[in-house]
């Protein structure tokens, strides 16, 4: 495939370095990407924006990647850095990258994006200067690959992930983040309403301030990232598409789905929000936050959507297993404020859409059984926010008027209380 070539076009912005026009660090993290990377690397010298480096960190290629960074870093020396190091996993590549940065800001683009020629000049300048701005990001478009065959992507999929933004119920050119966190659709799908790296400005020193990605995520490390910066800056956004986000089937994103890392990764990421000190605002913020009543909104750590999946066999599957994921994080061993701000983040809207899906009025299967046989007992045995925390996660499997146990006596937090409600008045859909 010919490496698509975009021709910049003439823009005031461009201009020596200095306070109104600073060092952007355009970042490449590459590994085994040679398919589309000339590609995005013309699209980042056709940048209109000056000045601007471009960084390539290779993470250990066996294709013709650390070949075709080569031949960029010698046609354009002056511009142009090629890291050298052994291989250090994706998340701790892209930490590396804007270690190594030089520019007041880092500009991600992966291998398989494109930026538009204005893309790094309208960001920049959507900052205003103003040095409390810690990200700015815009819309993006799509493109679908076929992958030699038929696409794998529906016209659904792809008017899915084509404007993001448009999952916050009030976006500004420029806000604060706790404003952002302080959406009620925050932890409705689409999870991610900013977007990949690559559709994104970092500023640098903030981002050395709050900490780089975490390499503990595989999948919902930019939603992760995205949050952390909410807490601690202003956030402006272009209303523009100034990026281009390729769609195919060799993408990390496809290959976590198949393997059935996203449930495990968002939970981790929820225990994170709820206990990380980088997260207080977030966690202060949404114990206040106004819940959202968008019945069609996908809660952050439901994949599918449970009350979206078909009740036949496959979806019956899905949703057993996803309610099993969801006991495990419940049942964790957490202190009182921890279980509280899990519930906050994210586990209260999984439970609250599983507990309408339905799932409850199908026959039980032999783990299933064992399971309630167990809560039963131990609900039994015990009192106050303990036996609240076990009749939320029973009900998970049984209707509350199928639940012998009476429970509505116990003294419990008030959130926990307020939950517990809420739960015992769910009617069968």
């Amino acid at each position: 495939m010919r490496p698509l070539v975009i021709t910049p076009k003439p823009d005031d912005s461009t201009a020596e370095c200095g306070p109104a026009h600073p060092l952007v660090s355009i970042c490449v993290p590459t590994y085994n990407g040679a398919r589309f990377l000339e590609a995005a690397l013309e699209s980042a010298l056709a940048q209109t924006y000056a000045p601007f480096e471009i960084l390539l960190s290779d993470d250990g290629s066996t294709d013709e990647t650390p070949a075709i960074l080569e031949r960029y870093r010698a046609a354009h020396p002056d511009i142009v850095r090629v890291l050298a190091h052994p291989r250090l996993g994706m998340v701790p590549n892209w930490n590396h990258l804007a270690a190594e940065a030089r520019g007041v800001y880092v500009k991600y683009l992966f291998q398989d994006d494109l930026l538009l020629p204005t893309c790094v000049a309208r960001l920049v300048a959507a900052t205003g200067g103003d040095p409390d701005v810690g990200l700015v990001f815009s819309r993006r478009s799509i493109l679908t690959e076929a992958d030699g065959g038929p696409t794998m992507f529906t016209s659904e999929d792809t008017a899915n992930a084509t404007n993001l933004p448009r999952g916050w119920t009030r976006l500004a050119a420029m806000q604060d983040g706790i404003e952002l966190l302080s959406d009620p659709r925050l932890l409705h799908g689409p999870i991610n309403k900013v977007g990949e790296p690559t559709t994104v400005l970092l500023r640098k020193d903030l981002f050395e301030r709050i900490g780089g990605f975490d390499a503990r995520l595989r999948q919902v490390v930019d939603v992760e990232m995205w949050l952390r910066v909410f807490c601690h800056a202003k956030v402006a956004f272009v209303d523009e598409e100034l990026s281009v986000f390729r769609m195919h089937a060799r993408q990390a994103t496809w290959k976590n789905t198949a393997d059935g890392v996203i449930p495990g990764d968002t939970q981790l990421m929820l225990r994170i929000l709820a206990s990380d000190p980088r997260f207080g605002p977030l966690r202060r913020v949404r114990a206040h936050a106004p819940r959202s009543t968008d019945a069609a909104a996908t809660p952050v750590a439901a994949t599918p959507d449970p009350a979206r999946v078909a009740i036949d066999g496959q979806g019956l599957s899905s949703l057993r297993k996803m309610r099993r994921e969801a006991l495990q994080l419940w049942l964790r061993p957490y202190d009182a404020a921890t279980r509280e701000g899990i519930w906050s983040a994210g586990a209260g809207e999984l439970f609250r859409r599983l507990y309408a899906s339905g799932i409850q009025d199908h026959p039980l299967d032999d783990d299933d059984v064992r399971i309630v046989v167990d809560l039963e007992r131990a609900v039994a045995n015990v009192a106050g926010a303990d036996r609240s925390i076990l009749l939320l996660a029973l009900f998970l499997y049984l209707r509350p008027s199928a639940v012998a146990t009476p429970h509505d006596a116990s003294p419990a937090p008030a959130w926990l209380s307020q939950a517990l409600t809420e739960a015992s008045a769910m009617a069968p859909p």
